[in-house]
């Protein structure tokens, strides 16, 4: 896995969403799965969904499956908004912004327009259903690996902010003049 962003901040309609719900802005472990049901018709929902597609540049938190297509709409039944830590494992974590994240729907969808995406056998689960409720380790977080230099340049523009890092200590990649790769 690599670095995956996190929301810089908690999206405005969450935080009026919560306000105005503050039962559910502090659910039990217990109210969970009916705080999330309830949320999930709101439109602040949508809106969480969007700031996290921009924030991880459209990819799964977890396998790193692109989850929007060619212009960056995401795919249709393609994915899902992921409880990095459980909802049912702390109060309040239901519409805790910092505790959400992207992931894929990992062919769950069985009439998926692209074939190769398309849900096979029980065993086509997304990233976030494989995780169930277990609690996953800090070193398993992708949001909080470090952002590190890429090792090969694809040309491509990068979704992750760069974190100051200090210098490689095998140098830097460059093309010469000639086309020839030099390192420095």
């Amino acid at each position: 896995m690599k670095h995956v962003s996190r929301l810089p901040g908690e999206p405005s309609g969450l935080a009026t969403y919560c306000a105005e719900n503050d039962a559910d802005a502090k659910a039990t472990p217990s109210e969970a799965g009916g705080v999330w049901a309830r949320f999930r018709d709101a439109q602040a929902f949508r809106e969480v969904r969007e700031a996290l597609v921009a924030a991880q540049g459209g990819l799964c938190i977890y396998c790193e499956q692109r989850l929007t297509n060619e212009v960056g709409q995401l795919v249709p039944n393609d994915q899902q908004i992921e409880h990095v830590l459980p909802k049912s494992g702390g109060v309040g974590r239901t519409l805790d912004w910092r505790n959400l994240a992207l992931c894929c729907a990992g062919g769950t969808y069985p009439h998926h327009e692209d074939a190769t995406r398309r849900y096979a056998s029980d065993a086509g689960v997304s990233c976030g259903q494989r995780k169930d409720d277990r609690e996953l380790g800090p070193a398993c977080d992708p949001r909080g690996f470090p952002c590190l230099p890429r090792l090969v340049e694809l040309g491509l523009t990068e979704p992750c902010r760069r974190l100051q890092s200090p210098a490689s200590p095998w140098g830097s990649i460059s093309r010469s003049s000639t086309g020839r790769s030099t390192s420095r």
